[in-house]
């Protein structure tokens, strides 16, 4: 028993160091762990919203049209979609601060950023535009075939020999 406690003490202070040292290193970057926190929830938010797309006409409207309209089609309603939610949470938030919906509206309205709005959006699209195209080719090759061609060096070479 004490061993397992010294050693997990030993660990617990390495991983507060790591920590400690990772907060530096994003403050020194003028990164807040708050930053991280909130782009992971929302990776998680997004990640649902994908699935739920995926799984509805919504999302598989061009499936029978060529790859790189629906590749397109994908990326850029997924992008709405996402800033639609996005948009809606921040109304909510503002909603149950405030009271008033017309309110709520308004002050999220002048707490956006034009530039940093086309900027986020620009992101996304890009980023939902390489989800499409990897989904498209996991789907015809397959995704243990596609996850090996992209990991295992191997793969690739047995595949540029055939």
């Amino acid at each position: 028993m004490r061993e397992v406690a010294l050693v997990t003490l030993y660990f617990a202070a390495s991983f507060l160091c790591i920590t400690v040292i990772k907060m530096l290193f994003l403050a020194e970057f003028g990164l807040h762990p708050v930053a991280i926190t909130k782009a992971l929830l929302g990776a998680l938010v997004t990640g649902k919203i994908v699935v739920v797309l995926d799984k509805t006409s919504l999302g598989d409207r061009f499936r029978r049209h060529a790859l790189w309209l629906d590749v397109l089609y994908k990326a850029i309603v997924y992008s709405f979609v996402v800033i639609f939610v996005t948009a809606a949470e921040h109304v909510v938030a503002h909603h149950l601060e405030d009271g008033t919906w017309s309110e709520a509206f308004s002050l999220a309205v002048e707490a956006s950023n034009l530039y940093r709005f086309m900027g986020v959006a620009a992101c996304l699209f890009l980023t939902f535009l390489g989800y499409s195209v990897l989904s498209a080719i996991a789907s015809h090759f397959g995704e243990e075939k596609l996850m090996n061609f992209l990991l295992d060096p191997k793969a690739r070479h047995e595949e540029r020999v055939r």
